[in-house]
């Protein structure tokens, strides 16, 4: 009889070679860094971040400290722009929107499709804000973060004006919007 020799699982593969950065940032894995994440006090004047470690979804985290975070946004994100932000349960947080969508289909105004949606959610945004939490936003106090590419839209913004005790309050008045968004025929296809 011929026997196979038994076949081992193959190991993850190791991130990328980092370029020289002027901020060094140390990625560890899950367990190291977010213990007590939730509870611990002493963790208040950090923020985490992520970065993929493979294409099917395992990430690396890291910490900085609030007293580094120019340097981190000018020493490290000058080169590293695919990082994820970890928001703490009991930390305030600023309305922010995630909004991405797949083209489908090809078409040629795809940018000039992406910023039309974009400029309706706005609008949208700016009407329930005013309506439901009676405050006013301008275009200025909204940062828009664009990584859109010729295979979705993907749009980060970040409404400066607006701020809520914690995530939970916050993905409660998401969720308000979501349900008007689907409620109202307008809106049905941003």
């Amino acid at each position: 009889k011929h026997l196979e020799p038994e076949s081992k699982p193959e190991p993850e593969p190791e991130p990328e070679p980092e370029q020289e950065q002027k901020f060094k940032v140390n990625f560890v894995g899950k367990q190291n860094l977010l213990k007590n994440f939730d509870n611990d006090a002493s963790k208040n004047d950090y923020f985490y971040i992520a970065k993929d470690r493979t294409s099917d979804g395992h990430k690396l985290y890291s910490e900085i400290h609030r007293n580094n975070i120019n340097d981190f946004i000018n020493g490290y994100l000058t080169t590293n722009n695919n990082l994820y932000e970890i928001i703490r349960p009991y930390t305030k947080v600023k309305l922010f929107f995630d909004l991405e969508e797949k083209q489908t289909k090809i078409n040629i105004n795809w940018e000039e499709v992406a910023k039309e949606k974009l400029q309706i959610f706005i609008q949208f945004l700016k009407l329930q804000v005013k309506e439901i939490l009676k405050i006013d936003i301008t275009n200025n106090d909204i940062i828009i973060l664009d990584s859109s590419d010729q295979l979705k839209i993907s749009y980060h913004l970040i409404i400066n004006k607006i701020i809520f005790e914690n995530i939970e309050t916050q993905k409660i008045f998401i969720k308000y919007l979501e349900n008007c968004i689907y409620s109202n025929n307008f809106y049905n296809n941003i």
